[in-house]
């Protein structure tokens, strides 16, 4: 198993157990950012304890560099998309934890096509969205901007 970015973290899988257990449960995978509290810029490490297979995980990779996010969101999302890359991340953690589960348990209903766009989907969101909140950051005005005190 590989992690889908290496850090120096225990791993945890993520699963749909993993992700309906209760908030309070440390090895859940969090539910959202906002939600478990944690600021927005921890999208990219929230994906550091998920361990799929290497050749899941490098053809991810691969699929990095042409990333449409209207046309494999609304694809994911049976047209819909989502607006904030941290909402679609949500989702998409759910989606790829269900083909996980249907991968290992062998069911006729895994496709691995669609893990790896939504592998693809979860990494480039979770790039995007630490993006947005490091834009966010460095856009908040000082405490002397603020006051109108130069």
């Amino acid at each position: 198993m590989q992690h889908l970015r290496v850090v120096p973290r225990p791993a945890v899988p993520c699963t749909k157990a993993a992700a309906a257990a209760p908030a309070g449960d440390a090895a859940a995978a969090p539910s959202g950012p906002i939600a478990a509290g944690l600021p927005e810029t921890a999208a990219v490490d929230r994906l550091a304890v998920i361990r799929r297979l290497p050749l899941l995980v490098r053809a991810a990779r691969f699929g990095l560099a042409d990333y449409d996010r209207s046309r494999t969101l609304a694809r994911i999302f049976r047209g819909t998309t989502p607006g904030r890359p941290g909402t679609a991340l949500d989702a998409l953690i759910a989606a790829e934890a269900a083909a996980e589960d249907d991968r290992r348990a062998g069911t006729g209903a895994y496709q691995a096509a669609r893990h790896v766009e939504l592998l693809i989907a979860m990494m480039a969101e979770a790039r995007l969205a630490d993006e947005a909140a490091a834009a966010r950051v460095t856009q908040r005005p000082g405490p002397d901007a603020r006051s109108g005190h130069g």
